[in-house]
């Protein structure tokens, strides 16, 4: 058998304008197809690579929240229409449509969002999952100043709270205060005796607890001068009253004085024995507690025959006492 040898030089020659042509219209082909905004790949042939739908943005984050908040959904794939739910569900085309933002409201409400962004001809997006808590918060107690007492005179009421920016109501009746009540605004004058209740509001927290004072108004004592005491004279008497502009009105026979007894205008003179009563009244203030005081008026002895008086004890000036 003779084999015959061939240069490779030869089978070069021989093969090069095969692989030319190889190279030419397959190898170095241009490409002249578009990377669309979908990123999608595609050449004069057909699609080679597709990419799934971005997927969706939901703002804010998760977390508690201390007020209402709306939920905002986004997807920046051109198209792409936003599908969610709010159970915590796995959200699919049949679920809500997202077209506006998503209100979540009421102290102790917990949402859970779940969201797909979904485009024809291409996979769907990945599933973004949000929980949401919200808790208010309670405004603070208010304080009511000055405190629970007794107060002789008309107090000037005001009211604070550490909460910012919050609304106060109150009563003074006792009952119990509602965004209906009296709105403060102002220092509260209290003439009477009253049950201050106080409430806190503020959007988007708990309304406080109620804050509550007692106060009683009473009117001062009065004071008579002197005290109770035995004279052979006359005796002056004043009456006073610390409480401001109260009047006070008395007896004289012993009976507790009342609006409709004597009032008192200025001193006066007890020319025999007698108890006297004094009580003092100012508009709703409750009225002062009653005062008495006694008076003993020692009547002169009478006169002797003729006109003298009678010798003091132990007889005359400057003489001896009668025999015994």
């Amino acid at each position: 058998m003779v084999r015959k040898f061939i240069p490779n030089k030869l089978i070069l020659i021989i093969l090069f304008p095969l692989i030319s042509s190889c190279i030419s219209h397959h190898m170095l082909e241009p490409y002249t197809g578009d990377i669309k905004s979908n990123n999608t790949l595609t050449n004069n042939n057909n699609t080679t690579v597709i990419d799934a739908v971005n997927a969706p943005v939901i703002n804010p984050t998760s977390g508690t929240y201390s007020r209402d908040i709306k939920v905002a959904i986004t997807c920046s794939t051109s198209g792409a229409s936003i599908y969610y739910t709010t159970d915590g569900s796995t959200p699919t085309a049949s679920s809500e449509l997202y077209s506006h933002t998503i209100a979540i409201s009421g102290d102790g409400t917990f949402v859970t969002i779940k969201a797909i962004a979904i485009k024809d001809g291409m996979p769907d997006s990945s599933i973004v999952t949000r929980d949401y808590a919200i808790n208010y918060g309670q405004v603070s107690t208010p304080t009511i100043l000055p405190a629970s007492n007794t107060y002789n005179d008309d107090i000037s009421i005001t009211i604070y709270c550490a909460t910012p920016n919050v609304s106060a109501y109150y009563t003074t009746d006792g009952s119990d205060p509602t965004t209906s009540s009296t709105p403060y605004t102002e220092a509260i004058v209290l003439n009477k005796t009253a049950t201050v209740k106080v409430i806190a509001v503020k959007d988007e927290m708990l309304d406080s607890t109620i804050a509550s004072n007692d106060y009683t108004l009473k009117v001062s004592t009065p004071v008579i001068d002197p005290a109770s005491k035995t004279s052979s004279v006359d005796i002056p008497v004043t009456m006073s009253c610390d409480t401001p502009d109260a009047t006070i009105y008395f007896t004289t026979n012993g009976d507790d004085p009342t609006t409709l007894s004597t009032p008192y205008v200025g001193m006066f003179t007890i020319g025999e024995s007698a108890t006297i009563k004094a009580k003092a009244f100012k508009g709703e203030m409750d009225a002062s507690d009653v005062v008495s005081v006694d008076y003993i008026i020692i009547p002169p002895p009478p006169p002797m025959p003729g006109g003298g008086m009678p010798p003091p004890p132990g007889g005359m000036p400057g003489l001896p006492p009668p025999p015994m």
